[in-house]
């Protein structure tokens, strides 16, 4: 159990001994079960406050998400705002709203950090097992026996925030892997962005991007998710109201 958490097996140790199944209880894929634990009536209600505050804009990007996730049409977002305009507000209150349909929503972000500050959270490496050292033709480090594959194919929605700080070959392993896990419920998901999964990026690109060894500026941009040829699919979401502000300012008399 402890390794499946981690998405391994015992089938990945091939020298340690292996009990007899006929001995061994029947276990479902334990995280799958631990991304539905939540209770769904208090998440409902969370959203429902968190609605209250949500924006103008703020509303739009959530609305359009979850048509897309409601309605099983691949959809491929990405949210750009600067910092203070509410980002991570909006995976908080996506998280709510579609955990608390009994849904699984996949958080992750490309550093520690950043996966801390999201519900859930975790690094992509973790979850979706993209490589740290990474080429353009690498795919996922997925088995298709692994639990974790499971937990992808049952997932309705992946967050990942900070994205302008990957290189622009880990979306397109993730898009790549996905297609061919997604394409085991539906062959023509293997011709749509991500398998068909609903997937939204979020980040700033005026904060740090994707650090180039000895890379030169032309580097860097070629590096970018922007120049990646799954740009063309992205519908791009902004954000431009700083809540920061608004909620600091004091009105002089």
């Amino acid at each position: 159990m402890l390794l499946q958490e981690n998405g391994r097996s015992l089938n990945d140790f091939k020298s340690m001994l292996r009990p007899n199944a006929a001995d061994m209880p029947t276990f479902t894929n334990k995280i799958i079960i631990d991304e539905l634990n939540y209770n769904k009536d208090e998440l409902e209600k969370t959203h429902a406050d968190m609605l209250l505050m949500l924006t103008d804009e703020q509303g739009s990007v959530q609305d359009k998400i979850m048509e897309s996730v409601g309605s099983d049409d691949n959809g491929f977002f990405f949210l750009y705002g600067y910092g203070g305009t509410g980002k991570s507000f909006i995976w908080k209150s996506l998280s709510a709203v579609v955990r608390s349909k009994g849904l699984i929503v996949l958080n992750v972000a490309s550093s520690g950090i950043s996966a801390l500050l999201l519900p859930g959270g975790r690094t992509a490496h973790s979850t979706l097992t993209v490589l740290i050292e990474i080429n353009e033709p690498s795919s996922l480090t997925m088995e298709k026996d692994n639990p974790r594959v499971d937990l992808v194919r049952a997932a309705k929605l992946i967050i990942w925030d900070e994205a302008p700080m990957m290189h622009r070959w880990c979306f397109e392993a993730v898009d790549r892997s996905l297609r061919d896990i997604m394409s085991k419920n539906d062959p023509l998901n293997k011709f749509r962005p991500f398998g068909g999964m609903t997937v939204v990026l979020g980040g700033d690109f005026r904060q740090i991007l994707h650090v180039v060894r000895k890379g030169s500026r032309e580097d860097i941009v070629d590096a970018s998710i922007n120049s990646s040829k799954i740009r063309a699919y992205c519908n791009v979401l902004r954000l431009t109201v700083n809540m920061r502000l608004g909620a600091s300012s004091v009105p002089v008399e």
